[in-house]
């Protein structure tokens, strides 16, 4: 199970917000040209072949009695088209209209699936691209949010989770330090250590550890101080700390013992970076390891994500004042 969901067997969705999104299948949505489109929920697929997908379509019963299971009588009414298009949202076999919320959600992210939707969610040009997002809109108004898992032919699959989950802060954070960073290359490593957490823990370590290098090389090569490229994080850190270290607290509090105290909780924070690092390199799924062999989890992914983009979070804020006070 998901471990973000923990909500088995929750009845969250309203009424309104099924109803508005069913609305969106029936009456499709307002591109920016003024054009209104509409989607099929089945997308490549006809409706037989999507639900598969998520059921087990012959363990249903059948609503028409010339039929033994619901496969043969959905596909008799679909060819027919004696059903409407949005039939399935109150057909209580597949309990999206009243069933746990988990049935609708499953049912969203199948609908963007890259195996079904006829264009990705992040062509702009294409419909789909606003069905997400009116449809993510209605889903955070109700306390739930779809998030990519991994992608497929550069296409992203989404899962479902309870809105402001344990990787909600660290993806803010992520996206408020890549505006800080005008290379388009770090900017797309922070983008792949955010995706990595839950689907790739281990290379998202990697990349929280690479980017608090970047974030220190960044730092003292502003400060036109020569950097070993062959420098490892503690290195980094440390020069960082001497450069930046006055300017940790503020000038009105003058006591070394507090000036000490930053400097031992900077230090820490990047020795849980370095640390898990070192533990992905001993633990993950290269250097021949088996099948049976299981790494590091997306939790100690989220701890190292979150450690670095606080650490760099602070350092670069703190960059700032300490370049604000040398103007000044």
């Amino acid at each position: 199970m998901n471990e973000n969901r923990r909500c088995d067997g929750m009845k969250k969705l309203s009424e309104f917000a099924k109803r508005d999104i069913q609305d969106l299948f029936t009456c499709g949505v307002t591109l920016p040209s003024g054009e209104t489109k509409t989607i099929n929920w089945a997308g490549r697929y006809d409706d037989v072949d999507f639900l598969a997908r998520l059921y087990n379509l012959e363990e249903l019963p059948s609503y028409d009695h010339r039929y033994r299971t619901a496969e043969g009588d959905i596909r008799c009414h679909t060819n027919f088209r004696d059903w409407e298009d949005d039939w399935v949202f109150s057909d209580d076999r597949f309990q999206l209209k009243s069933g746990e919320d988990d049935f609708f959600l499953r049912f969203l992210c199948e609908v963007f699936h890259p195996a079904v939707t006829q264009h990705s969610v992040e062509d702009e040009d294409q419909p789909e691209y606003y069905y997400f997002r009116q449809i993510s809109e209605v889903l955070r108004s109700e306390g739930y949010e779809l998030y990519e898992t991994k992608r497929l032919a550069n296409k992203p699959v989404f899962d479902w989770r309870l809105a402001g989950g344990p990787t909600a802060v660290i993806e803010k954070q992520t996206e408020a330090i890549k505006e800080y960073f005008t290379s388009d290359h770090l900017c797309q490593q922070i983008e792949i250590m955010q995706k990595s957490v839950e689907s790739n823990p281990t290379e998202a370590i990697g990349k929280a550890k690479e980017l608090v290098e970047s974030c220190c090389r960044t730092i003292l090569e502003r400060y036109g101080q020569a950097v070993n490229e062959n420098a490892e994080v503690p290195e980094l850190m440390k020069e960082t700390v001497k450069v930046l270290g006055p300017a940790f607290v503020p000038d009105s509090v003058n006591d070394q013992r507090v000036d000490d105290a930053m400097a031992v909780i900077v230090g820490n924070l990047s020795q849980v970076v370095t640390r898990l690092a070192f533990l992905r390199n001993k633990m993950g799924t290269g250097h021949g390891r088996s099948d049976s062999f299981s790494g590091l989890q997306p939790r100690h992914a989220r701890l190292t994500v979150g450690a670095a983009s606080t650490l760099c979070w602070f350092l670069w804020e703190t960059y700032e004042v300490a370049v604000e006070k040398e103007s000044g």
